[in-house]
């Protein structure tokens, strides 16, 4: 089913010393929820190079997270809206993987 959704991707180029494969897994997991959870809209895929170091941002329409989910959407199995464990809805493994492998600390 195509959502008719407007990906911007940054327009410049950034060099980083990085696990290319490891780099590649992180984003498509956070491409794939942003998309999974935006219906209709615009996904914005950014980038801020700052003292060594290169901040990757991925904003979007989509239905947003609560405060009170904020902290748990990173943990192995955990899914909004999925308490039942639907097996046709993922495994709520995606921003798990994301937090092992990269730098994003728990609020």
């Amino acid at each position: 089913m195509a959502k008719g959704l407007t990906i911007v991707w940054p327009s410049g180029s950034f060099g980083i010393y990085s696990d290319l494969d490891l780099l590649v897994q992180i984003l498509r997991n956070l491409i794939a929820n942003a998309i999974r959870y935006t219906d209709t809209g615009t996904i914005n895929v950014s980038c801020i190079a700052d003292n060594n170091e290169l901040t990757i941002k991925i904003e979007d329409s989509g239905i947003g997270i609560s405060a009170e989910n904020l902290d748990s959407i990173f943990e192995e199995y955990s899914q909004i809206g999925n308490e039942e464990r639907d097996r046709q809805k993922e495994l709520g493994l995606g921003l798990a993987i994301v937090r092992h492998c990269s730098n994003i600390a728990s609020r």
